[in-house]
């Protein structure tokens, strides 16, 4: 029996990572995404357009992907963008962006592609953001707002489909080495640009933003990670990859402490 399963955001970074290894472990892949897949061939990659933003294009990819299966082992919910800004300045309409791909996209392909899955056989794979299980940096805040949304969806779902005998499985990676890192960059520099209350803190937050850019976790430890949580009859409910030991440790401290270094480490030094 062929193992089929659903990328969203297949075409690049997280996505294209996962995409590619689990094709090459023998598993059939409709790696769907807004854009068209323009990696290696694979005969065991089926490149689908969606966007998880317009209801009509996926049942389009509903009605092409029910032409190869009935059934769905995994769906992996991965399309997602990131997303820089304070929320006093951030655009109302790029807000909604970000909430409606990070958490609308995820419930309307989970809701459209329902009838694809099998209980006791499928499964969903939600993924998170390290960032969801903690207060939010300072200018981080529309990107970790998303991803709290989709921790509490996530336990919704996995509380109601385990009716169904269909697992519901968070993963929350850590900073990865993809495009969405060089966005970040461009990002900051145009929050830097366009800010009316935060020039100094952000030009204070620089060296902060420069460590995390040059990361350099390989995007294939996720990959394999799902791959394990595809196999695993009996998976968890969450999984962390490469996590953040500064954001953890900066959990440790009451909140109010936290809010004193954060102000401390992004207020400039004045000049004697």
């Amino acid at each position: 029996m062929e193992k089929y399963v659903l990328v969203t955001g297949g075409a690049s970074g997280i996505g294209l990572a996962i995409t590619t290894h689990l094709a090459e472990n023998g598993y059939k892949v409709f790696c769907t995404d807004i854009n068209l897949y323009g990696g290696e061939a694979n005969d065991n990659i089926i490149p689908v357009i969606m966007d998880v933003t317009d209801n009509a294009s996926i049942q389009e990819a509903y009605k092409t992907i029910e032409k190869h299966t009935d059934t769905l082992l995994t769906i992996i919910n991965n399309a997602g963008i990131f997303v820089m800004d304070s929320m006093i300045e951030i655009p109302e309409e790029q807000f909604k962006k970000i909430i409606d791909i990070n958490v609308f996209g995820m419930y309307r392909v989970n809701k459209a592609f329902l009838p694809l899955l099998k209980g006791n056989y499928s499964r969903i794979i939600n993924i998170s953001s390290e960032v969801a299980q903690y207060s939010s940096p300072p200018f981080n805040a529309p990107y970790v707002v998303s991803k709290y949304a989709v921790e509490a969806y996530s336990d919704a779902l996995r509380r109601e489909l385990m009716m169904l005998n269909i697992p519901v499985i968070k993963i929350r990676p850590g900073a990865l080495k993809t495009n969405m890192l060089g966005n970040a960059n461009e990002n900051y520099e145009k929050l830097v640009k366009n800010t009316k209350h935060f020039k100094d803190s952000l030009a204070s937050m620089n060296k902060m933003m420069s460590k995390e850019l040059n990361k350099t976790n390989d995007p294939k430890l996720l990959a394999e990670l799902v791959e394990k949580i595809i196999g695993n009859k009996k998976p968890k409910i969450v999984y962390k990859i490469v996590n953040s030991r500064q954001l953890k440790n900066m959990a440790m401290f009451p909140e109010r402490i936290q809010d004193k270094l954060y102000k401390m480490v992004l207020t400039p030094k004045k000049k004697k």
